[in-house]
């Protein structure tokens, strides 16, 4: 019976990431419109950040499920496949605004880079999401903020009782509030990231590594002519 039938359906490389970079790029993009973030950017700015962070979970859950499978001329392929099908999107995306993949090449790089620097690892320690979320948004980290929190509270405390400051009061108050909308957002990203990086190894761990290798050795035959 096909309901019990250990059969493993596959499917082409570049079909799969393609896929999977749409689908992540059109729900981080979403999430991140959510009130919680207090990430108060412009909708394209969100876009903008939602496709390279797309591009590293995708790059990243090829390498966590198949490092061991592929060779480095493999996983060159790989790569060749994931810049084409992400420099189409990007196009795709910005070019009415005059932005195109080959003029942020270098600035969407690095900032793929830094995400790899943030996770470091396979291990999903919070920590690790909390550090992305930062390069999503730039905002301070999580210690930073808690010790502006505690600081502003301080200061409540004092300008409270004391009537000479109190028309000071709604200042710091309103400081205070900013500063734990910031840190109530990764809260938020805690919980997405995960969740969307566990979405994305789900779905490319059915890549056809078969059609990969082959493509690897097009690639070289190319190469060496």
């Amino acid at each position: 019976m096909k309901f019990f039938s250990n059969h493993k359906k596959t499917t082409a490389p570049e079909t799969i990431t393609s896929s999977c970079l749409n689908i992540l790029l059109n729900r981080i993009s979403s999430d991140l419109e959510r009130k919680g973030y207090f990430w108060n950017v412009a909708w394209g700015i969100k876009r903008y950040e939602s496709i390279i962070l797309s591009k590293f979970i995708i790059d990243h859950s090829f390498e966590s499920i198949f490092r061991e499978e592929v060779s480095d001329e493999e996983k060159s392929a790989y790569y060749f496949i994931s810049n084409k099908v992400f420099s189409s999107l990007f196009n795709e995306e910005f070019s009415e605004i005059g932005i195109n993949y080959e003029s942020m090449k270098s600035e969407i790089d690095k900032k793929i880079q830094d995400y790899f620097a943030a996770y470091n690892s396979t291990d999903e320690s919070p920590n690790h999401y909390a550090q992305m979320y930062m390069v999503i948004t730039k905002s301070q980290s999580p210690d930073v903020l808690k010790k502006e929190i505690d600081k502003q509270n301080v200061c409540l405390k004092f300008l409270r009782v004391n009537d000479k400051f109190s028309h000071m009061v709604p200042e710091y108050e309103k400081k205070l509030t900013c500063f734990e909308e910031k840190a109530s957002a990764f809260k938020l990203a805690e919980v997405m990231l995960p969740h969307m990086m566990r979405s994305a190894r789900h779905k490319m761990k059915d890549m056809n590594i078969k059609k990969l290798k082959s493509l690897s050795k097009k690639i070289l035959k190319k190469e060496n002519k």
